[in-house]
């Protein structure tokens, strides 16, 4: 049985989903302290090319590595169940220790996806007293893990539409246009009378 699940519904079909959480390169913009996951070979079990379109198969190895603070650690991975668009999950083992089981559920809904995520402690006792003093207590620590990333798989909300600007209206252009031309007929005319051209250009032109 989990040590922590929590649930989010996503506006998101299941199986867009579920390629984003197996694509575990990309779990650091999912989690809050994975920093990097590298698969630790091209080829899954199941003959499918890891980071293909059928995804990581059952028995693909992975290596992450993780940051709380100032403390950094890498782990090793297993993937254990992969059934596209309905669960994901994986192994976590330091060396021959178990550390723990990750577990993703895909479950559609009328709007998108009901996504749950599960944390098992497969940590053996004298293991969770040896590593307390560096890592704390590690429950409160994945809660908010889970959390946050159950968050982050939501898309980014909308942005609003800037307004258009109106489009000028041809009759308001035609008056400010005659209304121009009335003005600078004026300007260079004196008024309504038309002004003579000065001697000295009748001159040049006669």
């Amino acid at each position: 049985m989990p040590d922590l699940t929590e649930s989010i519904t996503v506006h998101s079909p299941a199986d867009a989903l579920y390629r984003m959480v197996s694509d575990l390169p990309r779990m650091r913009e999912w989690s809050p302290e994975c920093t990097r996951v590298t698969w630790s070979s091209g080829q899954s079990s199941g003959g499918s090319s890891v980071g293909s379109g059928a995804g990581p198969a059952p028995g693909a190895r992975f290596v992450g590595h993780n940051r709380a603070g100032v403390v950094r650690w890498f782990t090793f991975g297993k993937v254990v169940t992969a059934q596209p668009g309905r669960r994901f999950t994986f192994d976590i083992t330091f060396g021959p220790v178990p550390i723990s089981r990750w577990d993703y559920e895909f479950t559609p809904t009328a709007t998108g996806c009901e996504v749950t995520e599960s944390w098992t402690d497969h940590r053996p006792t004298v293991l969770k007293l040896l590593f307390r003093p560096v890592f704390g207590n590690r429950a409160p620590r994945n809660a908010h893990g889970i959390h946050t990333t159950l968050t982050r798989l939501k898309p980014p909300p909308k942005q609003p539409r800037e307004p258009d600007s109106p489009p000028a209206q041809p009759e308001r252009v035609w008056r400010s246009g005659r209304l121009v031309g009335n003005l600078a007929r004026r300007v260079f005319t004196g008024g309504a009378q038309p002004c003579a051209a000065p001697p000295s250009v009748m001159t040049a032109y006669s």
